[in-house]
């Protein structure tokens, strides 16, 4: 397919015109929404790009790139609750990837500060890179795990902050 030669050559624009003649055809094409999701999410369009997951996962639920990919764009706009619900399917759906369970741990760590559910997905992503041989997210892993775990000691020598989790 001439779009996907365009998105492996990292011409985007090109790649999305030819979807858009392709779009008139047809819109029920499994995997076109999830092609033009993916030029939107490679020119930062986030928005674009939920539009058209979204779609596709409507024709084909099964999509499990979709799905990855929808979790993801919402995580670039901020959206967390989205992100979170989205990545947290994924998850239950037992798709096995690192970045969804690194994902999860970054919500987690972050803006819904929750560390125990941060560092368990944490550590359930890299015993998945361990496991795929993968020492560049295995190292990366290991850096968020230590600042994940300063943070939760910064935050336990702050009295207000030990109190509300003591329940004072």
């Amino acid at each position: 397919m001439r779009s996907q030669i365009l998105l492996d050559m990292f011409r985007y624009s090109e790649a999305l015109e030819s979807l858009e003649q392709l779009s008139l055809v047809t819109q029920r094409l499994i995997n076109l929404h999830l092609a033009r999701g993916m030029v939107f999410y490679y020119n930062r369009e986030f928005e674009k790009a939920v539009r058209e997951y979204e779609q596709e996962l409507e024709i084909n639920p099964n999509s499990s790139q979709a799905l990855l990919y929808l979790a993801q764009s919402h995580f670039e706009l901020g959206n967390y609750y989205q992100a979170e619900q989205w990545f947290s399917h994924a998850f239950g759906l037992r798709i096995k990837s690192i970045q969804i369970a690194e994902r999860l741990g970054d919500i987690y760590s972050g803006p819904r500060f929750m560390p125990q559910r941060a560092r368990t997905y944490y550590y359930q992503a890299l015993n998945w890179a361990i496991e795929a041989g993968d020492r560049q997210s295995v190292r990366q892993l290991e850096r968020k795990i230590a600042q994940l775990e300063r943070k939760i000691r910064l935050k336990m020598e702050n009295p207000r902050f030990r109190s509300r989790i003591q329940g004072r």
